[in-house]
C-alpha cells in the first residue's frame, strides 16, 4: 500500500524494480520510494524530475537551479549529495538518464527566473567529472 503522507509528486523514476519519486511537502523537496524517504532537502520548496540509475538517484531542484546527485546502495544514501551545474543554467527541472553517468536535464527560466533567448533548452549533465557539461 502507498503512503498518504507523500507530498505533491513531481516525477516517477523507475529503476528495475524499484519506484523512486520526487516529491515536495512542507517539510521541503525529498527523493523517495512510496513507503520510504531516501533523502530530504528541507530548504528547498521546489522540485523538478528525478532520474534513477544503478547506484545513483539524481533529483533537479528548480529554485536552486543545480541538480543532486545522490549515491545510494540498496536504496538507501550512502553520503551527502553532489551538486551539478549550480547556476549554470537555471532553474533545471526535467530529468532522465541518457547514457552511463550523463544525465540529461531541461530548463525552464522562461517561467520563474532570468529567461535569455536560448531558453528553455536541453543540457547534457555528465554526472562525474568536471566541466563536460553542455547545451544543446
Amino acid at each position: 500500500m502507498i503512503g498518504r503522507d507523500l507530498g505533491r509528486i513531481q516525477a516517477l523514476c523507475p529503476l528495475g524494480e524499484d519506484l523512486f519519486l520526487s516529491t515536495v511537502t512542507d517539510r521541503g523537496a525529498a527523493i523517495r520510494t512510496p513507503d520510504r524517504t531516501v533523502w530530504t532537502w528541507p530548504d528547498q520548496r521546489s522540485a523538478g524530475g528525478c532520474a534513477a540509475s544503478e547506484g545513483t538517484l539524481a533529483i533537479a531542484l528548480p529554485d536552486a537551479e543545480r541538480v543532486d546527485t545522490l549515491q545510494t546502495a540498496g536504496g538507501a544514501a550512502r553520503g551527502q549529495p553532489e551538486a551539478l551545474a549550480e547556476g549554470r543554467y537555471g532553474r533545471l527541472t526535467g530529468l532522465s538518464v541518457v547514457g552511463e553517468g550523463v544525465l540529461l536535464a531541461g530548463t525552464t527560466n522562461k517561467d520563474g527566473a532570468s529567461p535569455v533567448p536560448t531558453d528553455d533548452r536541453a543540457v547534457i549533465l555528465p554526472q562525474s567529472g568536471g566541466g563536460g557539461d553542455a547545451r544543446t
